[in-house]
């Protein structure tokens, strides 16, 4: 499993799971990072510290550190 800082971007990835601690947990299935949801990285910033992703039609900014909780799986 590769985490969101590990991706390839402009490819969709399944989520596996996300591995963070309440409160930061129920913020981030609150925006749709959840098991079996899609997701893409569009960009990272200079640095790699802000990852800008899409999930299913939504698109959000998140840290590195929130990215790093984050495991998905190939598409394909």
């Amino acid at each position: 499993m590769k985490t969101l800082c590990e991706i390839e971007q402009n490819t969709e990835y399944i989520i596996t799971v996300v591995k963070a601690e309440e409160p930061v947990r129920s913020r981030l299935v609150s925006m749709g990072f959840a098991r079996g949801g899609r997701v893409m990285l569009l960009k990272k910033s200079a640095g790699a510290q802000t990852y800008h992703v899409k999930i299913e039609d939504s698109e959000v900014a998140l840290r590195k550190e929130e990215a790093m909780l984050i495991f998905v799986k190939s598409k394909k």
